[in-house]
């Protein structure tokens, strides 16, 4: 189980370094976001996808600690229950 957490750790920080380093080619491929332009001001769709990046690397570290569990069980959306 460490071994999965550390696998999905290393998986997430990729995936999150990547959305920070590849912020510019987001935007130009996928256009800008309204709404982080209105709250994040100018160029806010570059900082958008920064942002999304650090949470995505995070969200894995916090699984990695096992302090974000992400299985339907822990989220009470299955019931143990008949």
């Amino acid at each position: 189980m460490v071994l999965a957490r550390l696998i999905v750790f290393m998986l997430t920080f990729g995936v999150g370094l990547g959305l920070i380093r590849s912020a510019e080619w987001c935007v130009r491929n996928f256009g800008t976001m309204d709404w982080a332009e209105k709250h994040l001001g100018p160029g806010g769709s570059y900082s958008a996808w920064k942002l999304f990046g650090v949470i995505t690397i995070i969200l894995g570290f916090l699984y990695a600690i096992g302090q974000f569990n992400v299985t339907p069980q822990d989220a009470g959306i299955l019931s143990t229950a008949p």
